[in-house]
């Protein structure tokens, strides 16, 4: 047995395959639907109940092994176009784990530079604030959350000011791989990746989870990110315990077609992005 198949409607172009049935992807989910907000758009204000595309996806992201109840990906990158919720996604993993992670856990939202990786600690700190049942046991500080029963605590980290030497984290989402440092004369971003997945492996389970919009170029961590798990989807490569799911559009594709914009946002085959402002960008554009 595996975990359901995507709806054709909005399935990624590139998709590791399931290996068991079992995850803690509903554990996410019921979550964000009990204590989380939508945070913007026409839902805002109300309960953070995921699309069926996100469900599905974090039902995949959170496989376990069966034989071991651990989670199966050590590793991650979900890659998705802008005004697909990437920040609410990556915050309701974040104080999921926070409250129901192991003891001591460790969570870093990281990212290119200290702005970027306080967006989704900043989404994550609101809602918390926002929350009163959040807010009685999670101490809120300016660049971290805390909860004191459990020893577990929530920053900020970035690869302008990387401190991650000697950390053990026990989940990163790290934001916006395409805009990490990522050249021969700047090798922050890489070097942030290795010392976070290099942190992590000592945990009996850990997870670093890049979720980002795509980058042009592949001579880069992402772009080499991109290749590994391209071909861990295709079969080529053998690595279980790297996840990898890309929303995006075949190079040739006519970029002025609507099938092919639906292809590539899935919140827009699901009917929650106007296909006007599509139409809007690609006439301003041409």
């Amino acid at each position: 047995m595996t975990l359901a198949a995507p709806d054709a409607k909005w399935a990624p172009r590139w998709s590791v395959p399931s290996l068991s049935d079992q995850t803690r992807g509903e554990d996410v989910i019921d979550f964000a639907s009990l204590l989380l907000k939508a945070s913007r758009g026409f839902k805002a204000g109300e309960p953070l109940d995921f699309t069926d595309w996100q469900r599905w996806l974090m039902d995949r992201l959170l496989e376990t092994n069966p034989e071991t109840g651990l989670l199966r990906f050590r590793r991650a990158v979900v890659l998705l176009p802008r005004k697909n919720g990437k920040s609410l996604l990556g915050t309701a993993l974040a104080l999921e784990h926070l409250l129901h992670g192991p003891q001591g856990a460790q969570i870093y939202s990281a990212a290119a530079d200290r702005a970027q990786a306080r967006i989704v600690f900043g989404e994550a700190r609101n809602q918390v604030m926002a929350s009163p049942h959040l807010s009685k046991v999670i101490k809120v500080y300016r660049d971290a959350l805390e909860l004191p029963g459990k020893g577990a605590v929530y920053r900020a980290l970035s690869a302008d000011a990387m401190r991650a030497h000697g950390l053990a984290p026990s989940l990163v989402v790290a934001d916006e791989l395409h805009a990490w440092p990522s050249s021969a004369s700047n090798t922050r971003g890489d070097e942030l990746w290795d010392a976070l997945t290099q942190g992590s492996a000592d945990r009996p389970e850990s997870l670093v989870v890049g979720i980002s919009t795509a980058g042009g170029n592949t001579d880069t961590l992402l772009g080499r990110l991109y290749e590994h798990g391209r071909r861990v989807a295709t079969g080529e490569l053998d690595d279980p315990t790297f996840g990898f799911w890309s929303w995006e559009a075949p190079q040739d594709a006519d970029p002025t077609d609507p099938d092919v914009w639906r292809a590539a946002n899935p919140n827009l085959a699901e009917g929650l992005l106007d296909l006007g402002d599509f139409e809007s960008a690609i006439a301003s554009a041409g």
